[in-house]
């Protein structure tokens, strides 16, 4: 038994933007299940060919998705200009999202033998030839599972959320580890950064955390000096 997965992109005029974007998969015809003793391993086979469709239509979605706006984008950033020619790179732009990894195609807009526009660069966030970007919800995802669990659980539990068995496709251990120590690093400059400009606005310094002009406090309780209470307030806020 054929299962057909299909979805269509339509613009505001419900006009088709692109060809439908199809997934053929096979799963297993009516008279397999033949009664309670075989149904868990004849379902499981129904299963993962409906979560391996699922995951295989929305990379295929994504992928036609970014690749259709980088072109429409770069086409619109050029119009008017003469001479003009659209160009695909010869390179993918690699995304690592929570459906899998994607390789989208770019587009360069040439004239008189130079680029004037790259949507690679000039549309989508710029990243290293050997890098990829990463999605808001794959961050998340790994971020939270490598804050319960070591690095090979979260990588096995990630390339089987994403039923995407090519080996160039799966997360490796390494480049994940290292990209969870990076975040890591981020949010603490971010978090240290933050301190410091409270401190500062408050005028503390930002060394030892103590006031720069502490009030002095005499040894006679008459002499001893108050803040206002407006003023501790102002410096909680």
């Amino acid at each position: 038994m054929r299962m057909v997965l299909s979805v269509h992109f339509y613009g505001r005029d419900d006009e088709d933007i692109v060809d439908p974007v199809r997934v053929d998969t096979i799963v297993p015809d009516y008279d397999v299940f033949d009664g309670p003793d075989n149904f868990r391993v004849v379902f499981n086979e129904f299963e993962q060919a409906a979560l391996i469709g699922r995951n295989e239509l929305g990379r295929s979605l994504a992928q036609v998705y970014l690749e259709g706006m980088s072109r429409d984008r770069l086409e619109a950033m050029t119009q008017g200009q003469q001479g003009v020619t659209v160009k695909e790179n010869p390179l993918p732009y690699k995304i690592e999202a929570e459906l899998g990894r994607l390789n989208v195609s770019t587009y360069r807009a040439e004239k008189d033998n130079h680029t004037i526009c790259d949507s690679k660069s000039d549309i989508l966030p710029r990243i290293g030839s050997r890098e990829a970007f990463h999605s808001a919800s794959y961050e998340w995802l790994q971020s939270r599972l490598s804050t319960k669990n070591d690095y090979r659980t979260t990588v096995e539990t990630i390339n089987h959320r994403r039923w995407q068995d090519e080996e160039q496709d799966t997360v490796k251990l390494r480049t994940l580890a290292d990209s969870v120590v990076r975040n890591g690093t981020e949010l603490i400059d971010h978090i240290s950064k933050m301190t410091e400009d409270i401190l500062e606005k408050n005028n503390f310094d930002t060394a030892t955390g103590r006031p720069i002009n502490p009030i002095e406090i005499g040894s006679d309780p008459s002499e001893n000096k108050s803040i206002p209470r407006s003023e501790v307030a102002r410096v909680i806020s």
